[in-house]
């Protein structure tokens, strides 16, 4: 791991010894340190967080379009003169297929983003 470290920096100067493996140490409580204050000054999250934070907000994006069709529908029907209901009808159907179109995007990122982080 001290190896790893080193070569990592570009410190790595052959064999181990004492001096080596102080300057890993080192190394590693710095970027200990920093990672400490990217997460307090919030400029770094947890993923998991992120990754729920994301999740309820796509779920509420979802339910907004699901119910614009019923809140839109009868004032774009007065407005084109057309039979309200079927307006609604018609409008919904649109937005879920939008939708469905939308999910089906986002599972083939999600799939090629799992792979990427599997390498």
């Amino acid at each position: 791991m001290i190896q790893q470290v080193l070569e990592r920096e570009n410190a790595y100067k052959g064999t181990i010894d004492f001096n080596a493996a102080r300057t890993a140490e080192t190394i590693v409580k710095t970027y200990s340190r920093w990672l400490d204050n990217e997460e307090r000054s919030r400029r770094l999250v947890d993923a998991d967080t992120m990754k729920d934070t994301v999740s309820v907000l796509a779920r509420e994006d979802r339910d907004r379009w699901t119910n614009w069709p019923s809140q839109i529908g009868p004032l774009l029907a007065f407005e084109i003169g057309s039979d309200p209901v079927k307006t609604i009808i018609e409008l919904e159907k649109h937005v879920r297929q939008n939708l469905a179109d939308m999910a089906g995007e986002q599972m083939v990122r999600a799939a090629v983003e799992a792979k990427i982080e599997a390498l």
